[in-house]
């Protein structure tokens, strides 16, 4: 009987076969106005804007709003290890809906998603491009107060510190609200994830953009 020779990839198959099973991509949490109660999770390996234009057109009364998202190395593993640590909130496995508060899943979703976080991002040349980011009126009010009572004197403020400031976060959603603007360039968390909530100072973009659109006190450049 005639031997089957061992199967084996060149090293092109074997790097294609590489990058589709380790596709870096976007984990996003989303809500609907017309599904109160209801997160999905779910991944993207292309631009965040284009899946909420697919999801958005699949017969919802109402677009998909962006709750949170992550730059992840390994989006389809990070999405599996977060649906499994979810799973007592999901009410159909066959949907990527999560019935329980944002902050709630956030909070015990973290834990999972850290490991994956693409740290080089948006330096990379990932599959993943950079969204067009403005800061929120929300980011503006916390960079505030980084610029202020923080940049200038070369410290920094926990999210537990910022979250005091406003009712509707908590210091655990605010780390992942401050995350995004990290992505982005306008802060830096000073201290490592193992350490719990974040510390956060204003990087020059940040500085950058508060004083060109005017979100600054006039004293801070009164000299």
């Amino acid at each position: 009987m005639k031997a089957i020779p061992p199967f084996r990839l060149n090293r092109r198959e074997l790097n294609t076969l590489t990058v589709k099973m380790c596709s870096p991509g976007i984990l996003y949490f989303l809500t609907n106005p017309s599904m109160p109660g209801l997160v999905k999770i779910g991944y993207t390996t292309g631009k965040l804007g284009v899946r909420l234009q697919q999801l958005s057109s699949t017969g919802v009364p109402s677009p998909f709003e962006v709750v949170a998202t992550f730059y992840v190395k390994d989006s389809k593993r990070c999405e599996a290890a977060v649906h499994a640590k979810l799973h007592s909130y999901r009410d159909n496995p066959k949907r990527e809906f999560f019935s329980a508060g944002v902050d709630v899943l956030l909070r015990e979703a973290i834990e999972e998603i850290i490991p994956f976080l693409d740290g080089n991002f948006p330096h990379s040349s990932t599959a993943v491009q950079s969204e067009e980011f403005s800061p929120d009126e929300n980011d503006i009010y916390f960079m505030f107060y980084l610029l202020h009572d923080c940049y200038q004197q070369g410290t920094s403020y926990s999210s537990k510190e910022l979250a005091e400031h406003h009712r509707d976060y908590t210091p655990i959603t605010l780390d992942l609200k401050l995350m995004t603007l990290e992505t982005h360039g306008f802060v830096k968390r000073v201290n490592r994830p193992c350490d719990g909530i974040g510390r956060w100072i204003l990087l020059p973009k940040g500085v950058k953009f508060m004083i060109e659109n005017d979100h600054h006190d006039q004293s801070l450049l009164d000299t």
